[in-house]
């Protein structure tokens, strides 16, 4: 929950990183909430399974955050607007409904110890706030019999092994019911096999089931093709990463893939969209439930009982509710309207584009999701900062102390003392990374020397070479250095974009925080600022040790060639 385990979590969630001065000046009131808090919170992660503790956090952090209040003061109007962000960011209405209860069981289990009598008897601003109406699997999506077929035709017509590790996975995915983690962790023991039928054990003790021809076919293809067959261990996951995902794509060898891993739910949505979006699939029902969901329609309207589909899902769900679920799952669009959407029931629609399957180590949408993550920057943008060959921290170091001082003339505009306890906070911040920045910054010069002196060096030795009738050797000479490790040049190659991704960060975050109207926003971005400051001598510090190795190389020959001479001709070797 925090850094900090002295300091409350309801301070944490109204005060964010300036909790630990609010303490000092909190009241009895506040302090009676916080230990309610603490110990609410700690009463549910003993008891609770771990997904309902979480959700209890980030209720109560989003409501709190986003009004301001402490639990007493919180009116219906800003459960209201709480709901209403939640519906903005398109949260189901189970969702928003499961998070006001998380609400409301801590309002309840205050009243019941009676934390803060004058709120009175039976206090709770959540009870009377109406909730959402649940429809169950309104929300579900199932795509028609022409959507699936795009969807494979698309998958089968990539060659690459990308494209068929992802053919496999999502055949299997519609053809068979089980959960879709069972599907992740699939390993290779747990496969049986003859000349021409294999059958798959889901867990110790359970019966074997058949693997479906086709999708065997595609998962043998996938596994030859991938060089991965031959070496295979029972323990090795069947859909399974590439070991460097900043590589081009895999090669054909077994040592491309990370068989001790498997796909997380991350990296099959982005599949299922690419692949999706170019079968012309609407993007709402680009869903990974909506593929179970659609394995199940298939059964159904192949003429499978509801026993039947119950052991096809695997699951020891009564029978009673296996019925409801597929009297509540939507039907299967109609063959004759897929032609609207563009893609003919006949499928001779004008065949998509093979996707380019490389990494994409930025993307595309111009955003600043989740903590400005670098990786999520425009591309053409990165690749301009990578033109401009900025060297150095001379001009963060500038922005962190044109920030630092904006920060001190807010404080002068401002009276409340919840805003001024932030903006002390965010300046001492500051202040303190532009120490580490002005440290970090002398560090890199000095390396710098140094590596400039290992490239004088190498020059040198290309002109000794060429006058005597050779050739340059530096490039040789750089690679017995540095090693022809692909992991280590792939790592290096992915630490000059995220450095130019990261400078672009800090433009922009500087911009905002310049433009911010309110307290909370100039302290937001600021240290997103600060914080994206520190993360960028972190990896210019990274990018250097590669260039560093070389120099130790260097003069670790220089010393041996000293000793060497000293010993041929009987000298003490100089300290």
């Amino acid at each position: 929950m925090s850094d900090s385990q002295d300091v409350p979590v309801l301070l944490q969630f109204l005060f964010g990183e300036s909790a630990g001065l609010a303490l000092g000046t909190a009241s009895e009131r506040l302090l009676r909430w916080c230990r309610a808090m603490d110990e609410w919170l700690a009463e549910r992660q003993q008891k609770y399974h771990s997904r309902t503790y979480r959700a209890s956090i980030d209720a109560w952090r989003r409501l709190l955050s986003q009004c301001g209040k402490p639990p007493w003061e919180i009116t219906p109007e800003d459960l209201r607007e709480y709901i209403d962000g939640l519906k903005a960011e398109g949260r189901a209405p189970s969702t928003i409904k499961y998070n006001l209860s998380m609400l409301s069981v801590f309002y309840s289990w205050c009243d019941q110890r009676q934390v803060d009598p004058s709120c009175g008897e039976g206090f709770n601003p959540v009870a009377g706030i109406e909730r959402p109406k649940i429809v169950k699997y309104e929300q579900a999506r199932v795509l028609s019999r022409a959507e699936v077929k795009a969807l494979l035709e698309t998958l089968a017509r990539d060659p690459s092994l990308l494209g068929q590790r992802d053919h496999a996975f999502f055949l299997a995915r519609l053809r068979l019911g089980v959960k879709l983690k069972r599907l992740q962790q699939l390993q290779w023991g747990q496969i049986e096999q003859d000349e021409d039928r294999a059958w798959l054990r889901w867990g110790r003790g359970r019966e074997k089931t058949p693997c479906p021809a086709e999708v065997w076919r595609a998962i043998r293809t996938y596994l030859e093709a991938s060089g991965r067959m031959e070496s295979i261990q029972p323990q090795d996951y069947i859909f399974a990463p590439l070991r460097d995902a900043l590589t081009q794509g895999a090669s054909g060898r077994a040592a491309d893939w990370n068989a001790g891993r498997y796909l997380v739910r991350g990296q099959i949505r982005a599949s299922l969209k690419i692949y999706g979006k170019l079968a012309g699939i609407p993007y709402e029902k680009l869903i990974l439930p909506a593929l179970r969901h659609t394995a199940v329609q298939l059964r159904q309207q192949a003429g499978d009982s509801p026993e039947e589909i119950q052991a096809f899902l695997g699951t020891k769900t009564p029978l009673k509710e296996i019925r409801r679920y597929l009297n509540w799952l939507p039907a299967m669009q109609r063959e004759e309207d897929r032609s609207r959407d563009g893609i003919s029931p006949s499928g001779e629609a004008q065949l998509p584009p093979i996707p380019r399957r490389r990494p994409n180590v930025f993307a595309s949408e111009d955003s600043f999701l989740h903590g400005f993550y670098a990786k999520q920057q425009p591309a053409e943008e990165v690749k301009a900062m990578l033109a401009e060959n900025i060297t150095g921290l001379e001009a963060e170091i500038t922005g962190l102390r044109y920030l630092a001082r904006a920060l001190l003339e807010r404080q002068n505009q401002t009276e409340a003392d919840v805003e001024l306890a932030l903006l002390y906070n965010a300046y001492t911040l500051a202040s303190d990374r532009l120490r580490e920045m002005i440290k970090a910054e002398e560090q890199l010069l000095t390396t710098s020397d140094e590596d400039q002196w290992a490239e004088e060096v190498l020059t040198m030795l290309d002109k000794v070479e060429l006058a005597s009738g050779g050739e340059a050797i530096s490039e040789q000479v750089r690679q017995q250095a540095l090693g022809s490790d692909p992991q280590l040049d792939a790592a290096t190659r992915r630490l000059t974009e995220e450095i130019a991704s990261t400078r672009l960060v800090l433009r922009r975050a500087f911009s905002l925080a310049l433009d911010a109207q309110s307290v909370r926003a100039q302290v937001r971005y600021s240290d997103i600022y600060g914080h994206s400051c520190i993360r960028l001598v972190r990896l210019l510090k990274a990018e250097s040790n590669a260039q560093g190795r070389l120099t130790d190389y260097l003069i670790e020959a220089r010393d041996m060639a000293i000793a060497e001479v000293c010993a041929e001709f009987g000298l003490d070797i100089p300290s």
